[in-house]
């Protein structure tokens, strides 16, 4: 999948949250205030002989506001807008994160305005819309909101079509190492070890793709080592019944729909490739949009992709991914 552009807010939400949290902790201050008084508490717990009240005042003063301080910057930190071609993943949260996923039907319209403030500090809301107004998102204090319109429309009216027509680059891609949106794989079914077919190997493909679609897509090229070293698919081939690319794209096709189902074919394109005489298959893998779960053994998993690793996820923690990321 395509790389995201990724939408910050201005740092000028760090102040403005820094004055709301300080407001409602002034009057929680006063209002505790109202209920004990704090001196008679320090008192109450006998801590005279260790340090004084107006040293413990001001130490708890410093490092609450530092709490706050750094609560500001990691909550401006972790809020996060992913521009896909056709999709924006909205997350955000420190302690507990969120998403928010919307879809879009093109053509889509971007609009930009930003009030007196904004316009001194270059910030402002991005607003977009699909066909026929069904889906709608404002982005609030985005940094340089016209510019930004520009760039966010580009990406989701454009960028789908210009990728199905660009050469893949399989130069590059061999230089590349596995990272959580790459993966290479030495053969689909074939076994060089034991010199013979082996459905783990396909297993092992499969999952990957079904973490692919559980998190944010990506690729698996098959016929290479993970040290880049091309192997090509003829020993693949010559295990099927029919020996070429056709025969190895049928062959995936009926293994995913036994696996993963047949709803999810659509998010996964292949393409075969040549490098140095030899064929390799790519297989690009979409986000979906609901979970993938994959069959396997009379048993049902669920995978995501953690850095450049699958990870099977427990039914609780699937269940919480779930509910957080569809």
């Amino acid at each position: 999948m395509t790389r995201p552009l990724l939408v910050k807010k201005n740092p000028i939400v760090i102040i403005r949250d820094l004055v709301l949290y300080q407001l409602l902790a002034i009057l929680g201050y006063f209002f505790l205030g109202f209920l004990a008084n704090y001196n008679e508490l320090f008192q109450t717990f006998n801590l005279y002989d260790y340090i004084s009240y107006d040293i413990l005042k001001i130490t708890g003063i410093i490092l609450f506001e530092a709490f706050l301080f750094l609560f500001a910057v990691f909550r401006w930190l972790s809020e996060t807008y992913a521009v896909y071609p056709r999709l924006i993943i909205h997350e955000r949260g420190v302690f507990f994160k969120k998403r928010d996923i919307y879809k879009f039907e093109p053509p889509i319209k971007t609009y930009h305005h930003a009030q007196y403030f904004g316009g001194m500090f270059r910030y402002g809301t991005v607003v977009i819309q699909d066909k026929d107004d069904k889906q709608t998102v404002a982005m609030g204090y985005i940094q340089s909101p016209k510019y930004t319109a520009k760039l966010i429309a580009h990406r989701l009216n454009i960028e789908n079509k210009r990728e199905e027509k660009k050469e893949i680059d399989l130069g590059k891609l061999l230089h590349e190492r596995e990272r959580e949106d790459l993966e290479f794989k030495s053969t689909f079914r074939w076994d060089m070890k034991l010199g013979k077919v082996n459905s783990a190997l396909e297993y092992s493909v499969l999952k990957t793709v079904a973490a692919f679609l559980n998190t944010h897509g990506g690729q698996v090229l098959i016929g290479v080592t993970d040290q880049g070293e091309v192997l090509g698919l003829l020993q693949d081939y010559e295990s099927l019944k029919k020996k070429n690319s056709d025969g190895f794209e049928n062959y995936f096709t009926i293994l995913f729909r036994e696996t993963i189902g047949a709803e999810f074919r659509r998010f996964v394109k292949f393409y075969f490739l040549k490098a140095e005489d030899k064929e390799l298959c790519l297989i690009k893998v979409g986000l979906s949009d609901q979970p993938a779960y994959l069959q396997y053994n009379g048993e049902e998993y669920f995978y995501i992709r953690t850095g450049n690793s699958t990870t099977a996820l427990t039914v609780s923690e699937a269940g919480t991914y779930i509910k957080a990321r569809f």
